[in-house]
């Protein structure tokens, strides 16, 4: 659905934009619209957080019963101190699964799936 690319820390909120107008567009309604952008944000943010100079690309693909993120990186890293680890608790309350992966190439891809219709907590 979306492929996105964020050269800079800079254009996080550009991409954070665009992904919400798309996605807004697509008929999404509000609430699942937020959990989406707060995947994306806490994603993004791991990515940065490990020191990535490359430019990262971001997609967002909506299948039947979830919504798939993830994050490209590039750039071979080493995820000093788990980037992920500070945002588990976020991502453990919105999504159905998340995590990382080393491709062949040493790029790293942080991925998550959202549940389509996931109960909002009162």
């Amino acid at each position: 659905m979306l492929d996105l690319e964020i050269d800079s820390p800079e254009r996080v909120a550009d991409v954070r934009h665009r992904i919400r107008d798309e996605l807004a567009a697509a008929g999404i309604d509000q609430p699942e619209l937020d959990d989406l952008i707060l995947v994306a944000n806490e994603l993004i943010g791991a990515a940065f957080d490990a020191d990535i100079a490359s430019p990262l690309r971001v997609s967002v693909k909506r299948h039947r019963r979830l919504t798939s993120i993830r994050v490209q990186c590039g750039q071979a890293f080493r995820l000093a101190d788990d980037p992920m680890h500070l945002r588990e608790r976020v991502l453990q309350g919105i999504t159905v699964a998340h995590g990382q992966r080393r491709n062949f190439d040493n790029s790293v891809v942080l991925w998550a799936e959202v549940p389509i219709g996931r109960v909002q907590p009162q």
